[in-house]
């Protein structure tokens, strides 16, 4: 999608959906077939997930590597699964996923931090101690050939603190 503007569409192509439930829907996902070292790139088609995925084979884990495309009217499709499992939290995660930072809660912080910015076309890499999210931003009154390239790391430390304060209903304040 690179250089158009901030759209996850659904079906119907007229109403957005916001970074912060499409992510957080795809994390769930992620969470649930054990990935790790998750990459999301936005595509015109969707967003593209890459990371190592782990499988157990006669006693083993073996861990290989995995990309998925989600298209915008599975990212629909996802989202309306993710609404009925509200509620029930960790839960429906393999426990796998339970002991780290889960995709899902990562994911909604740079949703939400991408929703907020109003930043798009996104990159977003897995790094040991967080993420770094590469992205367009356009000023304000500007076109879109002005789009500028943006580099962010968010620490693992600042993602908890903002999962805690989603949770508790408290507006999180980015450093």
């Amino acid at each position: 999608m690179l250089g158009g503007a901030i759209m996850i569409l659904d079906r119907s192509g007229r109403y957005r959906i916001e970074y912060e439930d499409a992510l957080r829907a795809i994390g769930h996902y992620l969470d649930v077939n054990l990935y790790r070292n998750v990459s999301i790139i936005e595509l015109t088609e969707g967003l593209l997930a890459k990371g190592t995925a782990m499988r157990s084979a006669h006693r083993a884990v073996r861990l290989y590597s995995r990309t998925y495309l989600f298209k915008n009217d599975e990212i629909e499709r996802i989202l309306e699964d993710a609404y009925s499992r509200r509620g029930r939290g960790l839960a429906t995660l393999p426990d796998a996923a339970r002991v780290t930072l889960s995709n899902q809660d990562m994911l909604r912080v740079v949703g939400r931090v991408v929703d907020e910015e109003k930043w798009h076309d996104i990159v977003a890499t897995q790094v040991p101690d967080g993420v770094r999210i590469k992205a367009l931003v356009r000023p304000q009154t500007t076109a879109p050939e002005d789009d500028q390239v943006i580099d962010v790391f968010l620490s693992e430390v600042e993602i908890r603190r903002w999962v805690d304060e989603l949770r508790t209903g408290r507006r999180p304040i980015r450093d």
